[in-house]
C-alpha cells in the first residue's frame, strides 16, 4: 500500500485505509497486524503434526494450547525417564562388586551383599562346615590298631569305631571270605541263575517285575540269586530258601527278611522251607 500524503498531514492506515492524521496506522491493532502479516511463517505442531502460522511470542512449537500442554507432559516424562536411566546406571557402577565365592561381577541390591546368588551362599556354607569339621577332625587323637584281615597296623580316629581294616580291599576279602564260610555251612543243593529264572518264570521275587535275562550286575534289572532266610541269619543254601531278584532289589534288601511275596505271585517258596 503507498503512502498518501496531503497538504493537510491527513494519511491513510497501510493495513485498512482509514484515514488518520501525521500516523502510518490508525491505531495500534492495526500496526500489529500489518507486521504479523509481513512476517508469517508457517510451521508444524509437534504433537498432531497441523501446520499453522505463528502469531505473536511463544516458541511456535504447538498449534494450540491444547497440543502445549501435551506437549509439555512428554518432555517431563522424557526428562524423568533419563533421571531415572541415569541413576540406575550410577546405581549399578556404584554398587558393582566380585562374589567372594565364584569371583563374577554382579549388581548388589544390599549393601553388604558380598555373594552374587543363593547358590553361592549355599556352596560357602557348605564349604565352612566341611573346613569346620575338617578342623574338628584334626583335633581327635590317632589310634593304632591291626588290620581284621591282613594285620597290618595302621592309624585311625578315635571317632571311627567302626573301621577295622586298612583299605577297603581288605574289608572286601574279608566279607568274601566270610560269606564262602556260611555257605560251606549252609549249603544243601547247588542253586543256578538258569534254575530260577525257569523256576520263577523270570519274575522278580521282590517286586513282582520281569528281570533282564541278558543283562548283567551291575546292571539294576539283572537276575541274581535271593536267599529268602538270609545265610547271616542261619538260612539254608537250597532251592527252596532263594528267589529270583533284581539286582537292585537283592541289594536294597540287604539281610533282611521279607515274608509278604509280592502282588500277583504265590507263596510256594516259603512253604518249601518247613
Amino acid at each position: 500500500m503507498c503512502l498518501i500524503d496531503s497538504p493537510e498531514g491527513v494519511r491513510s492506515c497501510l493495513r485498512c485505509g482509514k484515514e488518520s492524521i501525521n500516523r502510518k496506522y490508525c491505531s495500534i491493532s492495526c500496526a500489529a497486524k500489518h507486521r504479523a502479516d509481513q512476517i508469517r511463517i508457517v510451521r508444524v505442531c509437534q504433537v498432531c503434526g497441523k501446520h499453522f502460522v505463528k502469531h505473536g511470542g511463544g516458541k511456535g512449537i504447538c498449534c494450540s494450547r491444547r497440543c502445549g500442554f501435551e506437549w509439555q507432559r512428554k518432555q517431563r516424562a522424557e526428562i524423568s525417564e533419563e533421571a531415572a536411566r541415569k541413576r540406575e546406571e550410577e546405581r549399578a557402577t556404584a554398587n558393582t562388586r566380585t562374589c567372594d565365592e565364584c569371583g563374577r561381577a554382579f549388581t548388589a541390591n544390599i549393601t553388604s551383599s558380598r555373594l552374587c546368588s543363593p547358590q553361592c551362599k549355599r556352596t560357602r556354607l557348605r564349604r565352612r562346615e566341611r573346613e569346620k569339621y575338617s578342623a574338628w577332625r584334626q583335633t581327635i587323637p590317632l589310634v593304632s590298631i591291626k588290620c581284621k584281615w591282613c594285620g597290618a597296623g595302621f592309624h585311625r580316629r578315635g571317632d571311627e569305631t567302626r573301621r577295622v581294616f586298612c583299605s577297603i580291599r581288605c574289608g572286601n576279602r574279608w566279607v568274601a571270605t566270610q560269606r564262602r564260610q556260611r555257605l560251606r555251612g549252609a549249603f544243601v543243593e547247588a542253586v543256578s541263575i538258569g534254575n530260577l529264572i525257569e523256576r520263577d518264570k523270570g519274575i522278580c521275587g521282590l517286586c513282582g517285575e520281569h528281570v533282564i535275562v541278558n543283562a548283567r550286575v551291575p546292571h539294576p534289572l539283572a537276575p541274581t540269586i535271593d536267599h529268602i532266610y538270609p545265610i547271616s541269619k542261619g538260612g539254608k543254601h537250597m532251592m527252596g530258601n532263594v528267589q529270583l531278584a533284581h539286582f537292585r532289589c537283592n541289594a536294597l534288601k540287604s539281610d533282611a527278611i521279607v515274608t509278604t511275596p509280592p502282588p500277583g505271585t504265590s507263596n510256594s517258596k516259603s512253604d518249601n522251607l518247613s
